[in-house]
């Protein structure tokens, strides 16, 4: 045999071995890449990921959030989006075998779902933790916004609680505040929910009174329209 064929023939098996060994060696699989997704596409994706996860025994996922610059909020509504759905809405089945990722902040909002088989090792995740600073110049924003009832408030109006997406901005940044504006009949309602409020944003989340300011609109409300009656403003 001479040393050419020799050399031909570990070559030959070098291969055979790294494809086998490639073949039965488990990969991660993305199942999503959106860009821009907002909490309706979440869910469905999260949805998806669930059943792909229930469809394989013994695997995980992992969902990553690439961060958008300067829209920290909307990252932060995915997150706990995801962070719910799997605590409260996948069921105990999918206990353990879920992670969310925080990922390095880009231009574009990025969210991918990747589904980890049994065996298989994590991808190449570029983690990274989100900055809450915003851009100097950045103008104040609604981060709730919902209508008023007495058996609502102070709970949050909606799946998200924005209130403590909110909180986390406060504390991020200490010289920041938040306006709140109620609609109001009376000016006894507005200190009665002001009190009751004020009271909430701090045994709850740990939000001191220097850093909340109370605006009223006095308005009767109107049986054929559905308005706002408190609006949570981040001021930057």
């Amino acid at each position: 045999m001479t040393v050419k064929r020799i050399f031909l023939l570990i070559f030959l098996t070098a291969a055979t071995f790294v494809t086998t060994r490639s073949q039965a060696v488990p990969q991660p699989i993305l199942l999503y890449e959106r860009n821009n997704a907002n909490y309706e596409e979440m869910l469905v994706i999260l949805d998806t990921t669930a059943l792909s996860v229930f469809g394989h025994p013994g695997s995980k996922c992992v969902i990553v959030v690439h961060g958008k610059v300067g829209d920290v909020e909307r990252d932060l509504e995915l997150e706990q989006v995801a962070r719910r759905y799997f605590v409260s809405r996948a069921g105990p089945q999918l206990k353990d075998r879920w992670k969310f990722v925080r990922a390095r902040q880009t231009e574009k909002r990025m969210v991918r779902a990747w589904l980890i088989p049994a065996g298989a090792q994590m991808p190449q995740i570029d983690e990274a933790e989100w900055s809450f600073r915003y851009p100097e110049g950045t103008k104040p924003f609604i981060i709730e916004d919902c209508g008023y009832s007495p058996e609502w408030e102070p709970e949050p109006c909606s799946y998200v609680d924005r209130i403590n997406i909110l909180a986390q901005l406060l504390k991020a940044e200490p010289e920041a505040r938040t306006n709140i504006v109620l609609r109001v009949r009376s000016r006894t309602e507005f200190a009665k929910r002001k009190r009751k409020i004020l009271a909430n944003l701090r045994k709850t989340y740990d939000i001191g009174s220097n850093q909340v300011r109370f605006f009223q609109v006095i308005a009767r409300p109107d049986p054929d329209r559905i308005e706002s009656t408190v609006q949570y403003w981040f001021v930057p």
